[in-house]
Order: C-alpha cells, then sequence, then structure tokens
C-alpha cells in the first residue's frame, strides 16, 4: 500500500507531491489529475491510486490496473514553457525512467515512444 505521509517525507526537497491525492481505486490518475488541474491544484499535485479501472494506454487503449501489481500516478504539471515545446517532458521523463531503472536494477530498458519503457517484451514502465 502507497501511504502519501511517507512520500511527502521522501519528496520534502521536491517541487512534486507537496500535495497528493491517493485513492485506493479510481477511473484513471490521469483523468482525476486532469480534474483537479481545471478546478487550479499546483504544479507538482500528485494523484496515485491502488488501483485504476478505466486506465488508458497508447491510442486510447483501455487497460485494467490491478490492485498491488504497479504503482499508479499522474503527476500534474505547470511548466513555464511554451506548448511548442511540452514534447520535451515526456523524452526527459522518459531518460530519467530509464536511469532510475537501471541505477535500482542494472537493466537499461528501452524507451519506446510516447511512453514506454521496455525491459524484454514486459513494459516496466509508462511515464
Amino acid at each position: 500500500m502507497l501511504v502519501p505521509k511517507l512520500l511527502r517525507k521522501r519528496l520534502h526537497q521536491s517541487p512534486i507531491g507537496k500535495r497528493i491525492h491517493h485513492f485506493f481505486k479510481t477511473d484513471s490518475t490521469n483523468s482525476v489529475a486532469m480534474r483537479l488541474g481545471e478546478q487550479g491544484e499546483p504544479h507538482g499535485t500528485l494523484v496515485i491510486a491502488e488501483e485504476q479501472t478505466a486506465g488508458r494506454g497508447r491510442g486510447g487503449h483501455a487497460w485494467h490496473s490491478e490492485k498491488t501489481n504497479g504503482i499508479y500516478m499522474t503527476v500534474l504539471l505547470r511548466p513555464p514553457i511554451s506548448p511548442q515545446h511540452a514534447p520535451l517532458i515526456t523524452m526527459v521523463a522518459g531518460l530519467a525512467v530509464r536511469d532510475a531503472i537501471l541505477e535500482q536494477t542494472g537493466v537499461v530498458p528501452d524507451l519506446r515512444w510516447p511512453n514506454d519503457a521496455l525491459s524484454g517484451a514486459r513494459n516496466s514502465a509508462g511515464y
């Protein structure tokens, strides 16, 4: 189980996670983050779920994120950049995910556009 209070302690020097919305079950962390963004939630707000029932993958494909099989989260970003530069965030996030997986496991995942990190035939992360 994810514990927001413990996450907040680990992220205390980061602009990410100052506000954390934790759900045991939700439709989609991305949908929740979009709704929160429309309501004015600040940059760095983190939406975490133990389980998603209406997650969306590439091309709008639906997928179910099973309880205890992963960490499902979305970070609400409001970067001070032009919309033309927004795709760079995906690239930088992918490189950070690759580096983190390598550091923790010794495995170098393949990055696939737009947001998958693959280890062998398995999707180890989306970013």
